[in-house]
């Protein structure tokens, strides 16, 4: 399998600045966090609900979980191949 290419620092960055030259940045900061830190699709990153990222209090989780059909593996015709998956945050 292929690995996929990483964007270097320069890139990163050029990336934010654009990302902060337009509507809704605080929100498509989190979106590319996602993907790029956390490796999530786009659809499981629309699939996220606020009680996957935060807990009852308020704080962020360390790790979400994704539910099966949050994830690609909802595709799968064996039933029980895939249960989710574990993703971990950390702290910045």
């Amino acid at each position: 399998m292929k690995q996929a290419k990483l964007l270097t620092q320069a890139e990163q960055k050029r990336v934010s600045a654009i990302i902060d030259a337009h509507r809704y940045s605080a929100r498509n900061h989190a979106i590319f966090a996602f993907s790029f830190f956390a490796g999530l699709r786009a659809c499981e990153i629309a699939a996220l609900k606020l009680s996957d990222v935060y807990e009852a209090d308020g704080q962020v989780r360390d790790t979400i979980f994704l539910a099966a059909g949050q994830t690609k593996c909802q595709s799968r015709s064996k039933i029980g191949q895939c249960t989710g998956v574990i993703v971990p945050i950390g702290r910045v």
